[in-house]
């Protein structure tokens, strides 16, 4: 009976982990970048984080008004940097939304 609790208990917590949304995606270059009225449009070389499944056309979008993050997004696509990105979700504008973007830490050369 004991085994079947700690099975039991294992499913649960690894069922928990299965169904976790991720919000972020690490070492990753920026492939494109395209310009809107909403804000910068950016395309990575691996698939977008789980939250942002379904943006249009696999764009992730830097709002207009993030010009620290948007000018961090140049860098790195000028010099090809890998990045880490953290998003919001897909906003309003259709796309998934970057709510930061990491240039440093060991993960990122």
């Amino acid at each position: 009976m004991k085994r079947v609790a700690i099975f039991a208990l294992f499913l649960i917590i690894a069922s928990g982990a299965l169904f976790a949304e991720a919000t972020f995606q690490l070492d990753v270059t920026i492939t494109h970048m395209s310009s809107t009225p909403e804000g910068l449009l950016i395309m990575i070389n691996k698939p977008v984080p789980d939250n942002c499944i379904g943006t249009a056309y696999g764009w992730l979008l830097i709002p207009q008004n993030d010009t620290a993050m948007i000018s961090a997004a140049f860098f790195a696509f000028e010099r090809e940097k890998t990045i880490s990105i953290y998003t919001s979700g897909i906003g309003r504008s259709g796309f998934g939304e970057i709510n930061q973007l990491d240039l440093g830490g060991p993960h990122n050369k």
